[in-house]
């Protein structure tokens, strides 16, 4: 998803690093999934959003993202989980609403 908001806001991974301040590697790691977004504190993920805004990116893909961070965290509970070990107060279903993008997203790896 990041990658296609870089895009859309036309920019190429040296720019964009250039303009975020960050090392090329870190844009590389965060659009192949190998550095996790999900891994980032709340701040750096809001700053991040604030600045695609700021280089053009569409609201409408940020919220795409926003999205894709969720369904990120799902499908790693799901992988990580045991299941004999999953109880409502921690499982993800219990605690969003499942919204018609976050199942697209989800299901996305499977039908692709």
């Amino acid at each position: 998803m990041l990658k296609v908001i870089r895009e859309s806001a036309g920019l190429t991974q040296e720019r964009f690093a250039e303009r975020l301040s960050v090392d090329i590697t870190t844009v590389q790691g965060w659009e192949s999934g190998r550095r996790p977004l999900m891994a980032t504190s709340t701040g750096t993920y809001l700053g991040l959003r604030h600045s695609l805004l700021c280089l053009g990116a569409q609201p409408r893909l940020l919220l795409q993202l926003d999205t894709a961070l969720e369904a990120d965290r799902f499908i790693g509970y799901v992988l990580s989980a045991n299941p004999g070990d999953a109880t409502a107060d921690d499982h993800p279903l219990a605690t969003w609403v499942i919204t018609r993008p976050f199942t697209d997203l989800v299901a996305w790896p499977f039908s692709a």
